[in-house]
């Protein structure tokens, strides 16, 4: 047995695994570290929880076609659906857990697309070079808004046009068949739309190396899937005309959307702020230079190919990006805002990705080059240092994308609601007014397996007084006006909350519907201390 345990970990495919694994754990902890929120506050966020809602009430095949009105989101729903089997393992509940397993999926996926750049610039680039642009992928600054893309799956789409891309490269590269390759570019293809005319556009851009019937056998499968895939949204967009194209153009916007924030951000983040279409412009022809000039210079012929399809993802994913979110136009102006980030940390990440790789691959040419592709890295590398404790946002992001309630506060409140006609009820999500229709004795047997109190735990209320029904401005909390509860908090009883810490009351005041507690010390932390009604009197005078 010995000798076999030996073998199997020294053998190549089994130091493989293990290295993916140990890389992804790796990639895990550091974008843990850039949003710690999904760690520390379990909520459920848009259409995170909405989809889990259609699938529990109007069952999967039906929202495997209808989570979305114009096109697919089948890579999506693949992670939520595993969310609820992960939950169910944990728990023994499918929503109980949901939460912290979207956060593990969502770190999972992130972190593989990272480990997917180390491994397609495999033979292409020195090992070095290899890992920064590992943990470069894994940097993308995301402006403000990390809380909305780590630890959620809703907006896990945006990076499927860099994974076609860098798919089909591999694939490019095989002489065997690729099973695992073809089927997740059909998952992208039919999760993001663009990455269907990506799929198509670069699996003929293969076709002048090869003759037609090699090119049949290799694509032939994944095009007729595209094809299949393209007749659903062609048939989804007809019913629903008016869901394709979003907002409307505001030309003087288009440089600070299509270059500024789609384009040079991820190089001028610290000093957006600062930008101007003119510097814009300027900065923007500076970086096509210098990538034009390395590509110019480049001699590997793996390298030109995966840079030219890198350009050609990053041309049709920005034009689509623009025309069918004119929307984007309104909202970004001045300069004042990068929000919204998701829609365009898939073209940045494009952008890094192809500068390195040129960067990288420079290092091996000519010394006038190699002094170009040095000076490359090195600025990337301190632009990033220099800049990192903005990139780690850690448990306090810079945008709270959720509320001080948590997914299960959140079905416990729900748990008392009368049901619809369907038997359904709506759960409260974030941001606020967002709602899963979820069916009630789902919710109801979850709310028993997590001992919900007796009470709708809304009457805790949060706003610029309270948190969660404690005390922003002063030690202290309020409670239901009960006979029961004026019996017990008392002046000078000690109160023990959840964490087992304790205070004494010092003073109280009451209300109709409210006693208001004071106690000493100072002010309590409403994550660390809980819902006022899991506090107990463990000393009373």
């Amino acid at each position: 047995m010995h000798v076999l345990n030996r073998g199997f970990f020294s053998s190549t495919r089994a130091r493989s695994v293990l290295s993916v694994i140990a890389m992804l754990i790796f990639a895990g902890t550091v974008l843990a570290f850039r949003n710690l929120e999904p760690l520390t506050n379990y909520f459920t966020y848009s259409e995170d929880g909405i989809w889990l809602g259609y699938a529990m009430s109007k069952g999967w095949w039906h929202t495997i076609i209808n989570a979305k009105p114009d096109y697919l989101v089948w890579g999506n729903l693949l992670f939520v659906y595993l969310a609820t089997l992960v939950s169910d393992i944990f728990c023994d509940d499918k929503l109980i857990c949901y939460p912290q397993a979207i956060s593990f999926w969502s770190y999972f996926f992130y972190s593989s697309v990272s480990v997917l750049c180390y491994y397609a610039t495999k033979d292409l680039l020195p090992e070095t070079i290899r890992w920064i642009v590992f943990l470069s992928t894994l940097m993308i600054p995301l402006g403000d808004s990390s809380g909305e893309i780590f630890g959620k799956i809703t907006n896990i789409g945006y990076y499927f046009v860099l994974i076609t891309t860098l798919l089909i490269f591999v694939k490019s590269r095989k002489t065997t068949a690729t099973p695992l390759i073809d089927t997740i570019l059909l998952l992208s293809a039919a999760t993001n739309p663009v990455c269907l005319v990506l799929t198509l556009a670069l699996s003929i851009f293969t076709l002048p190396d090869h003759n037609f019937k090699k090119w049949i056998k290799r694509y032939g499968a994944i095009t007729i899937g595209c094809l299949a895939i393209g007749a659903i949204i062609f048939f989804k967009i007809t019913a629903s005309p008016a869901k394709g194209v979003i907002g409307s153009f505001r030309l003087e916007s288009l440089i600070e959307v299509s270059l500024a924030r789609a384009f040079i951000y991820p190089f001028v983040f610290p000093f957006y702020n600062q930008l101007s279409d003119t510097i814009v412009v300027i900065l923007s022809l500076a970086l096509l230079t210098l990538l034009g000039v390395l590509l110019a210079k480049e001699k590997s012929r793996e390298v030109r190919t995966l840079i030219s399809m890198c350009a050609t993802a990053y041309i049709i994913y920005l034009f689509f990006t623009v025309y069918m979110r004119k929307s984007l136009t309104e909202i970004l102006g001045g300069y004042a805002s990068t929000f919204p980030d998701r829609y365009f940390m898939g073209l940045n990440i494009i952008v890094v990705f192809s500068l390195l790789v040129l960067a990288g691959s420079a290092l091996r040419a000519s010394r006038a080059v190699r002094i170009i592709g040095a000076t490359t890295l090195i600025s990337f590398t301190a632009l990033y240092i220099g800049n990192v404790a903005w990139l780690i946002e850690g448990e306090t992001t810079r945008v709270q994308f959720g509320g001080n309630l948590t997914f299960q506060d959140q079905l416990c409140s729900a748990a008392l609601q009368p049901a619809d006609t369907e038997g359904n009820i709506s759960v409260s999500l974030y941001p606020a007014g967002q709602l899963a229709t979820v069916p009630k004795d789902k919710v109801s047997a979850a709310a028993n397996k997590i001992e919900c109190a007796p009470e709708d735990v809304s009457f805790y209320v949060t706003d610029s007084n309270w948190i969660k029904g404690i005390a922003r401005k002063w030690a202290g909390f309020y409670l239901h006006n009960t006979p029961e509860n004026l019996a017990a908090f008392t002046i000078g009883s000690t109160v023990q909350f959840p964490d087992k810490t304790t205070r004494k009351i010092v003073d109280i005041s009451t209300s109709n519907e409210t006693i208001n507690v004071f106690v000493d010390g100072d002010i309590l932390i409403a994550k660390k201390v809980g819902l006022p009604f899991k506090f107990i009197v463990i000393d009373q005078l």
